[in-house]
């Protein structure tokens, strides 16, 4: 089955590291616009569904996002951040956690 093979083969490169997830994320707030890296550990409860992933709490797994921010915008009162966002590892909701964590939450999140 080509779904299958589609599955496994993505899950491969996944594994291997040779797939970039890179992303466009709008937050709040005015993040600076030095690139730097979070490098913080993040817990998500596996079936957890109104339970957010958190930040450096015991049980937390290592991960890291590079963040560069690309532009500022205002909405009214309100600033917002225009980010890209790589992850060097993929725990559930890690921008959100991690963006959220040094106080430029996900805007709707």
């Amino acid at each position: 089955d080509t779904r299958y093979r589609a599955y496994h083969n993505l899950d491969f490169q996944l594994m291997e590291g040779s797939i970039d997830r890179e992303y466009q994320v709008l937050c709040h707030g005015f993040w600076s616009r030095v690139a730097c890296c979070l490098d913080l550990p993040v817990f998500a409860l596996k079936g957890a569904v109104t339970r957010r992933s958190q930040v450096a709490t015991p049980g937390a797994r290592p991960a890291r996002s590079d963040v560069k921010v690309l532009s500022h915008l205002s909405f009214g009162s309100r600033a917002l951040s225009f980010a890209h966002i790589s992850i060097q590892t993929g725990r559930r909701h890690q921008i959100r956690a991690q963006a959220a964590h040094v106080g430029h939450p996900v805007v709707s999140d």
